[in-house]
């Protein structure tokens, strides 16, 4: 991918794990679904190291036969639990703070989740963040297969509301698929090591640059004006 170090306009925030600090929540409900059928737990650096989309791998990975369970039990399951244990759930340290001075900088944003929509939105809604958002747009399902397709539709919806071309924007991610969602909009990535993907596993990505905090994150855009 080629990099634009010239100018962005627009940032595309993914949500779990980027904006959401839930990797150890999300973990956690896995583990105590892997419990209930006798499967080993996982630890959170193995979990860092491994988990990607779609989620129904890593759970094969770790000994689910989904010839004889349904994965959309364990999908509802996985959501009814994570949803029980939310609103205990906070934004990454300083992102708040981030999504403001970006805003007062002049940029557009907007959240693009493998989440489901509905979810998404309600959540964005309870962190009081809607106002920096032009789109919030999440997958119809709870079961967090792909956002690929989703991404195409999300830079076309943004191209007509803000005259926005793809070279003017970038993704904002933690998971080697928010690469993928990226090449699909063709817009550059950026992959923040502080979520469901460790730094060791972000380093796979092929074109994206990795950061180690949201604020160098911040500090490589302002730059960049």
């Amino acid at each position: 991918m080629d990099w634009n170090m010239e100018f962005y306009r627009h940032v595309i925030w993914d949500w779990n794990g980027t904006l959401l600090n839930d990797a150890r929540l999300s973990l956690d409900v896995y583990n105590s679904i892997a419990a209930d059928f006798g499967l080993e737990s996982v630890g959170l650096a193995q979990y860092r190291d491994e988990f990607g989309f779609p989620v129904i791998d890593f759970y094969k990975r770790h000994g689910f036969d989904f010839d004889k369970i349904d994965f959309r039990e364990v999908g509802r399951v996985f959501i009814e639990r994570y949803l029980a244990r939310l609103d205990a759930c906070p934004l990454h340290d300083g992102v708040r703070d981030i999504l403001r001075q970006l805003q007062s900088l002049g940029f557009t944003q907007s959240v693009l989740s493998a989440n489901n929509d509905r979810l998404l939105k309600k959540a964005v809604e309870r962190f009081g963040l809607s106002e920096f958002f032009t789109r919030v747009d999440g997958l119809s399902d709870i079961y967090a297969n792909s956002k690929t397709e989703l991404a195409k539709a999300h830079i076309a919806a943004l191209s007509d509301e803000l005259a926005l071309s793809p070279r003017d924007a970038i993704m904002a991610g933690d998971t080697l698929h928010d690469e993928d969602a990226a090449c699909a909009m063709n817009v550059d990535c950026a992959l923040i090591a502080l979520g469901h993907n460790s730094a060791k596993k972000l380093a796979e990505a092929k074109g994206a640059a990795v950061f180690d905090s949201h604020q160098k994150f911040f500090n490589f855009l302002a730059h960049c004006m």
